[in-house]
């Protein structure tokens, strides 16, 4: 189905067995946007997963916010996790939401709130500030130049809370130390943060490749957690990684964003 900014299909198969049913939702042949397993407990991926830290960190979420909602699984976990909390889904195309609603089991909460807008704008339009700020805007290997930036760091930065942080899923393609796209956001990020942690989001979380999916977490004023540690905690606690430093960062600006060159980069090496 074509919407104003994907073409979008959905695909029901049986991954692993005759019983395992499997939706994914794509936009392009590269990777899926959401993927969901109708007969399992948990149907999140590892990094999907990684976002319930917010809860370790920040254990008096009232309100979040989510940028970039695709099939809306971490929501409808956010809403059944904590279930006095509220989250806004910023989700730039409607044709989305419906998908979610019709194939990936969301339904209507007084919890939830939607708005199909660009993220940043509607940050630039919204007083509001959240204990929390999730954003998942990848198309597979992409993500828009204009979620990346100082600018867009400074934006996220005036509607936390004080004691909020910012989650961002990324994804480095290239081992690269000096240019990287991972590099770059958490160089570009700690321009603006009190404190910046990266996950690795790999099912192989303890090679020191710098390739696949990681969570940025990004504090506005940092104070150490004291809330009792889960076993879920703890595995993601321990898949804490540091970058190396590059000596000379790409700092991503609104007129400079060679994010696609870095990703680009990646894929060829």
């Amino acid at each position: 189905m074509d919407s104003l900014y994907n073409h979008i299909w959905v695909e029901i198969r049986n991954e692993h067995s005759v019983t395992d049913k499997n939706i994914a939702l794509m936009t392009d042949y590269f990777g899926y946007q959401s993927n969901y397993y109708p007969d399992k407990n948990d149907s999140l991926n590892i990094y999907m997963r990684l976002y319930r830290l917010g809860e370790f960190f920040n254990p008096r979420i009232t309100s979040a916010l989510m940028i970039g909602g695709g099939g809306y699984l971490f929501p409808q976990d956010f809403l059944e996790r904590l279930p006095k909390a509220s989250i806004d889904v910023v989700e730039i195309d409607p044709k989305m939401t419906e998908i979610a609603y019709r194939y990936f089991n969301l339904k209507e909460s007084p919890r939830l709130r939607t708005i199909h807008q660009d993220g940043r704008l509607y940050l630039k339009r919204s007083p509001k500030k959240y204990d929390v700020i999730y954003i998942d805007v990848y198309n597979t290997y992409f993500i828009p130049n204009h979620l990346l930036t100082l600018e867009f760091a400074n934006e996220l930065k005036n509607h936390l809370n004080p004691q909020g942080l910012v989650m961002y899923n990324l994804m480095s393609l290239s081992s690269n130390e000096e240019e990287n796209l991972l590099s770059s956001v958490e160089a570009t990020f700690r321009r603006v943060f009190n404190r910046i942690e990266i996950y690795n989001a790999n099912l192989n979380y303890q090679t020191q490749k710098i390739e696949g999916n990681f969570m940025l977490v990004a504090f506005n004023n940092f104070k150490q957690a004291k809330t009792k540690l889960t076993p879920e905690w703890q595995a993601f606690l321990d898949r804490r990684i540091k970058l190396p430093q590059p000596a000379t960062p790409i700092i991503f600006r609104d007129d400079y964003v060679p994010s696609d060159y870095l990703v680009l980069k990646g894929t060829v090496h």
